[in-house]
């Protein structure tokens, strides 16, 4: 199928009504597109040879790896995108007599990106849980790898304990249990069914409602109010923010475009508005003790989904998952951030450098890189090396340095015909369903290199998703 054509409208500064906006000129085009392709070179290259190692790797292995009856366990906790590459890499690469066991509550892999979309259309939700079998077939199958559908419960010196009482061995521990976030940014259902039921609920929901406030401006509340929008123009949809920014974690240039097409949607934007939900989930509170009614309230503070469960859908505010270590080896936790503290190779950073064969890395980690699923497939190829080098004998001496400028990259959806690169490009498209398949040739050339650094993880991207 043809690519439907693209319409940049791309904008420097937000200027006010009736005044002219010159667009860049070509030449400007030309020089920014230049640096921002010699920059993903200049990390491409070095990423590139080790992915080619990781490759020559996997292919050796499948040759020379067998299974033996008691293996020694590499125990990685956590399936999401951390966990699953942290998973993946090891298990195509560890000795005869290691075996990774990834341990993971969940019956398949919870594509989260697709999850704010998939709470307003019909149709696509059961397509955002993906068969672990699926992305692991080949340490699967080989004996490498063993996936327990499971709770972890705790954790001791030597085992992890599950919710259903069986423990555990391990001889190396990964804890990629990643942060809590209340619906649509994730379910609570731990089966593809139930939490594809959760979106479609989610869906009646926001179909019924004509006046909806969504409390958050990050990137999930921006996809979710204008898709709201997008698909239900008729809807009077409110997003309020507690800044005088939408998506303030991002870079200026993003947010001026990001807010312009909010405004160009018709989304009402508040700045510098603290509401609280109020239970029943149809009006709000402000500090002063005004109200205000809605027919519906998606929030985004996690302290009030337990008691409004069903009554509205709160989306953001994310908690870091680090309980299990918390509660074993509480020197290890920031007491700033709650996450687990680590060395810049990812080993717990205690001051008797105990417990050095246990890992963290991800959103649960606080190791001062961008929280982002770019960031986690770099952090899990530094694991990965630094634990096969224990193995042999040696020493972690793998460390990570964030890139930021690539890790910390986001593909922002602004309703159903936009979508908002990092560096603050906005594409307005013909074909509003074929959203994320049009792309500037600069935007293919990025994703181009994305796709040889991360090694193929584009795969696990879903056509109607919010974002990678």
């Amino acid at each position: 199928m043809a690519l439907p054509k693209t319409l940049d409208v791309t904008a420097i500064e937000t200027k006010p009504a009736g005044v002219h906006v010159q667009a860049p000129s070509r030449l400007a085009r030309w020089t920014d597109g230049t640096r921002i392709i010699l920059k993903l070179l200049s990390i491409l290259l070095p990423h590139s040879f080790h992915l080619l190692n990781l490759r020559l790797t996997a292919a050796r292995h499948d040759r020379t790896y067998k299974a033996v009856p008691s293996p020694k366990n590499i125990v990685v906790i956590g399936g999401s995108f951390a966990g699953v590459k942290a998973a993946g890499w090891l298990a195509n690469a560890v000795p005869t007599g290691y075996r990774v066991v990834l341990i993971e509550k969940n019956s398949h892999f919870n594509y989260w990106f697709a999850f704010p979309r998939y709470s307003v259309i019909k149709g696509y939700e059961e397509g955002a849980f993906i068969p672990y079998e699926d992305i692991l077939a080949g340490p699967i199958k080989k004996g490498s790898l063993l996936r327990v559908q499971a709770e972890a419960a705790d954790v001791t010196d030597k085992q992890v304990v599950l919710a259903n009482g069986e423990a555990m061995e391990y001889e190396y521990l990964v804890i990629a249990t990643g942060s809590s976030q209340p619906p649509p940014a994730k379910m609570k259902s731990l089966d593809r069914e139930g939490a594809a039921g959760e979106l479609r609920a989610n869906q009646g929901r926001i179909a019924a409602a004509k006046r909806i406030a969504v409390i958050g401006s990050g990137a999930v509340g921006v996809e979710v109010a204008s898709d709201i929008k997008g698909y239900f123009p008729d809807k009077a949809v409110t997003l309020f923010s507690s800044r005088d920014v939408v998506m303030p974690s991002f870079a200026p240039k993003l947010r001026t475009h990001v807010a312009s097409r909010l405004e160009h949607l018709g989304v009402d934007l508040r700045y510098h508005a603290r509401p609280r939900a109020l239970e029943g989930g149809k009006a709000v509170q402000f500090p002063d003790g005004t109200t205000e009614e809605f027919d519906l309230v998606v929030s985004y503070r996690l302290s009030q989904w337990a008691h409004l469960i069903f009554a509205q859908l709160p989306c953001t505010g994310q908690s870091p998952n680090s309980g299990l270590i918390g509660s074993f080896l509480p020197e290890a936790i920031s007491k700033q951030t709650g996450r687990i503290l680590v060395k810049p190779n990812f080993q717990l950073k205690l001051a008797d450098h105990a417990y050095q064969n246990i890992f963290a890395l991800g959103d649960v980690a606080e190791h001062g890189g961008p929280r982002m699923a770019r960031a986690v497939y770099v952090q899990a190829g530094i694991v990965r090396d630094n634990l096969l080098q224990m193995i042999k004998g040696g020493s972690p001496s793998k460390e990570y340095k964030p890139e930021i400028w690539m890790e910390g990259a986001i593909q922002l959806t602004v309703g159903k015909v936009c979508s908002a690169p990092r560096r603050g490009e906005v594409r307005e498209l013909a074909d509003s369903d074929r959203m994320n398949r049009s792309h500037t040739c600069l935007v293919r050339m990025a994703r181009i290199c994305c796709f040889l650094v991360l090694g193929g993880q584009m795969t696990l991207r879903l056509s109607m998703g919010g974002g990678w």
